[in-house]
């Protein structure tokens, strides 16, 4: 018995995925074949980025599930129609294959029951946690990542490029990450839908900022955006507080807009500390270890977004 997922959507969410999807297999000691298709919300091949080690026990197929290769159990949280997932490109011929179909809830238990040694399943989940709820079981599903990462390699290239900055900047370690995914067209394509992300306006972050600052005079802040005018409005604004990771384009359909935000993770992996927008931030973190309110807080829009701005910075 093999076990099989397929990854989609942005960086973050399939590094996600992964994460459970790795812990799952590891528990059950079964083989894992990581399906990672390059698309437009992520124009790059898992083997693009990482060297995966031997004891990984993963097998990654750079295309589509095709009928040939599906597993004949999915478990899925697509409750409105399972045998369709949201892009059927991804799944050519799986929908044949398959006998059997479980819906699950994003937090369930995965109990792997009356099912032949013989027969593959699949996880159809997107960035669900594969997992009951309790905040340890959450927090070790988050850890799969980093555990497959301490028996991997990354690409030479960008080793390369991630060291170079890190000597740079060796005050990273000790900085405070303010991550702003905004809305996108972050894809090249300027027609393409907009997607709302993260409801905070550039005034805010610029307050946000200016908090963190002033409670915290001595930390340099790494702000890292997909949003080129923002965070040239931070650097003109705090100039000398401010790290930042040059790059030419964030565009998750570009192939080296997704090689700089893959190395922007590893950046805010090494930092204290991250004020964050989205779950690429919380990947992000855990790619070393690291998950849980007392390394990242979220920044949105009600509550959320109240507590950034009114809160205080000086226990960070």
């Amino acid at each position: 018995m093999n076990f099989h997922v397929v990854l989609t959507a942005g960086l973050g969410n399939r590094l996600m995925g992964l994460s459970a999807a790795y812990n799952l297999s590891s528990y059950y000691q079964k083989k894992l074949i990581v399906h990672w298709p390059a698309g437009v919300d992520c124009n790059i091949l898992l083997t693009e980025l990482l060297e995966i080690g031997p004891d990984c026990n993963i097998e990654v197929a750079n295309h589509a599930i095709k009928s040939y290769d599906t597993p004949k159990i999915v478990y899925t949280m697509f409750k409105e129609n399972p045998t369709l997932p949201r892009d059927p490109s991804f799944s050519e011929g799986f929908i044949d294959s398959a006998k059997k179909f479980i819906t699950i809830e994003p937090y369930d238990n995965i109990d792997i029951i009356d099912a032949e040694e013989d027969t593959d399943i699949l996880f159809w989940v997107y960035n669900y946690f594969l997992c009951n709820d309790s905040p340890t079981a959450l927090m070790d599903s988050l850890l799969g990542i980093y555990r497959m990462l301490n028996q991997s390699k990354l690409i030479p290239a960008l080793e390369s490029q991630l060291t170079s900055f890190l000597n740079m900047h060796p005050s990273i370690h000790e900085s405070i990450v303010v991550h702003a995914r905004r809305p996108y067209t972050h894809r090249t394509d300027p027609n393409d839908e907009i997607h709302s992300v993260d409801h905070l306006s550039d005034n805010e972050y610029v307050e946000i900022v200016s908090n963190i600052l002033n409670s915290n005079p001595e930390k340099k802040i790494f702000f890292c955006s997909n949003c080129q005018p923002l965070e040239d409005l931070i650097v003109k604004m705090f100039k000398e507080s401010i790290i930042l990771f040059e790059k030419e384009t964030s565009a998750n359909d570009s192939n080296l807009g997704m090689i700089n935000a893959f190395i922007e993770m590893l950046i805010i992996s090494k930092a204290k500390f991250v004020y964050a927008s989205s779950s690429f931030s919380t990947v992000a973190m855990s790619l070393s270890g690291r998950v849980g309110p007392s390394f990242v807080f979220f920044i949105g829009p009600g509550t959320a977004k109240d507590a950034i701005i009114n809160k205080s910075f000086s226990t960070v």
